[in-house]
């Protein structure tokens, strides 16, 4: 198995509970109507994103349309092969194609809190800062249902 790397350069924990909820994994979504798909990782504005493995830029944009909020994708290369990572809410310092390592900076933390403060005035309270960090692995079918049997 291999090691991921903490994707916010300093470090300053997981975004708990706020007035707009949680940036837990499988944190209630929409009424209940949806899951938290990631893990939001608490950053101030400049803070680095960091990539948490290694790996080629699949994807870089706008993490949700008419927004400019940014949006990183990381497909794993190597020991990271079958991994996918999205990273967002965080300003790209790369382009599609980049070769990264763990570690390596591939964007800038945003202002998402003041983003959806000023969007969205009617929640009530402050949104913590984050990143919002999705990982997948894919794995061959025939090998998994090979071990079930």
């Amino acid at each position: 198995m291999w090691r991921a790397v903490h994707p916010v350069k300093p470090n300053r924990g997981l975004r708990g509970s706020d007035s707009w909820g949680s940036g837990s994994f499988g944190a209630s979504r929409d009424g209940g109507s949806r899951r938290h798909r990631g893990t939001d990782y608490t950053g101030r504005p400049g803070d680095f994103a960091l990539a948490p493995i290694g790996g080629r830029i699949a994807h870089v944009g706008l993490a949700k349309r008419n927004t400019m909020l940014g949006s990183i994708h990381i497909e794993g290369m190597g020991e990271y092969a079958g991994a996918y990572v999205k990273i967002y809410y965080a300003r790209p310092m790369v382009e599609k194609g980049d070769m990264v390592a763990p570690g390596e900076v591939v964007g800038a933390v945003q202002d998402v809190a003041d983003y959806y403060h000023l969007t969205a005035a009617e929640r009530p309270g402050p949104m913590t800062n984050h990143i919002h960090v999705e990982m997948r692995e894919y794995i061959d079918p025939e090998k998994r249902i090979e071990e079930l049997l």
